[in-house]
């Protein structure tokens, strides 16, 4: 999906994740790590492993 922020994707992925019985992925934790000093930027190659582990859990 694509929309500005607060429109409403996030929330939407998660009711249809549940509907549907299927993972939904937030795209800003594969863009952006998490960390308590706040949030770094991932580099290419490491979005490229987390979607890679994304696409292998899904067999």
């Amino acid at each position: 999906m694509v929309g500005s922020v607060g429109s409403g994707k996030t929330t939407l992925a998660r009711l249809l994740s549940h509907r549907l019985e299927v993972p939904h992925y937030e795209l800003d934790n594969i863009m952006w790590e998490r960390t308590h000093e706040g949030d770094k930027r991932r580099s290419e190659a490491d979005r490229k492993k987390c979607l890679h582990h994304i696409a292998a859990s899904q067999g």
